[in-house]
């Protein structure tokens, strides 16, 4: 039984290879090794064993760094295999033409556009945003960081001005139209969706944070216990993008829904410090101590000269208090 470290070495990638470093070697390997274009006996066998490793190294790279998890998914490896396998097989017994043509390598090849069409704007927008960030964030103090900032990016910027011609919006967007279709990219999209929900909507909602994790942890089960013994048939979905994907988006629709449609908004004025070697402020008798997120701010310094703030709460539908801005005075 092959180990982590084995399937790395089929693709010639290091142990802590990105998965855009993963991808682009299994397409290098794959047109070489696919058994339509390559006369050894063992061709057929390698494209298999690469499959197999790419498939397992790409959903690796999909699970938390934890030994439980590792753990978890190296026993679900072993059912998933064989199919991996099966697929791998039927591709193997392509023409190389119709393998290029297939779902799974377009996949990879939009995957491909993707990354680089987004490394391409990076490498042209964090020479410049990095160095505002840090001027912004620190001061005139921060003059050394920000020179330092602008002669670092320096050859990512020269190499992304050299590849400037490379992007493509209109192969940009269907690159992102076809990949859609794909679980590994719906549960991406699902997850960063679900971050930035939660970030703005749950926290500011005024509920212990513990009883949000019930809440999440309740509604996880909800869905997933009535997709595993209701709905699995209609809708074919796997179960990590239950898990992770499908049943917070709905839990964190609930916080979005009582954040836009409430009532009795009103104003609650406080005097504050700001807490020493931390990033929060702390209100004149303790008020809202448990609820951290609306006393975190960045730059706690820059609040110094400020005595009072001024909170705009509101109540949601669902009776939850919500914060909707806050300003100093």
């Amino acid at each position: 039984m092959l180990q982590f470290h084995q399937y790395c070495q089929i693709l010639e990638v290091s142990e802590t290879a990105p998965l855009d470093e993963i991808v682009k070697a299994y397409r290098k390997k794959a047109k070489a090794v696919h058994p339509d274009i390559n006369p050894h006996p063992q061709a057929h066998i390698q494209f298999v064993l690469l499959n197999e490793a790419f498939v397992y190294l790409k959903k690796h790279k999909a699970q938390p760094h934890t030994t439980f998890a590792q753990q978890s998914y190296w026993e679900t490896w072993q059912q998933e295999k064989q199919a991996a396998n099966q697929a791998a097989q039927q591709q193997a017994d392509m023409r190389y033409r119709d393998y290029i043509q297939s779902d799974e390598y377009r996949y990879l090849n939009s995957l491909n556009i993707i990354v680089d069409h987004i490394a391409i704007v990076l490498s042209m927008a964090l020479p410049i945003a990095l160095p505002s960030l840090f001027f912004w964030w620190l001061g005139k103090k921060a003059w050394l960081i920000v020179v330092i900032f602008l002669l670092l990016p320096v050859p990512y910027f020269i190499e992304g001005w050299r590849i400037k011609n490379k992007f493509n919006p209109n192969q940009f967007y269907a690159a992102l139209k076809f990949s859609i279709r794909f679980h590994d990219f719906q549960l991406l999209l699902l997850s960063i969706i679900n971050v930035v929900l939660f970030w703005n909507y749950c926290l500011p909602t005024m509920i212990f944070m513990r009883y949000i994790l019930l809440l999440f942890g309740i509604g996880i089960l909800v869905c997933f216990l009535l997709w595993k013994y209701f709905f699995k048939e209609k809708i074919k979905s796997h179960w990590s993008r239950i898990v992770f994907g499908i049943a917070p988006l709905v839990c964190n629709l609930l916080f979005v829904i009582n954040y836009f449609l409430c009532t009795n908004l009103h104003h609650e004025k406080f005097t504050f410090r700001v807490a020493a070697k931390t990033t929060e402020i702390e209100l004149k008798d303790g008020a809202y101590k448990d609820f951290t997120y609306i006393r975190f701010f960045v730059e706690p310094d820059k609040l110094l000269h400020y005595s009072i703030v001024d909170y705009q709460f509101a109540t949601g539908i669902y009776g939850w208090k919500v914060m909707k801005k806050c300003d100093f005075e």
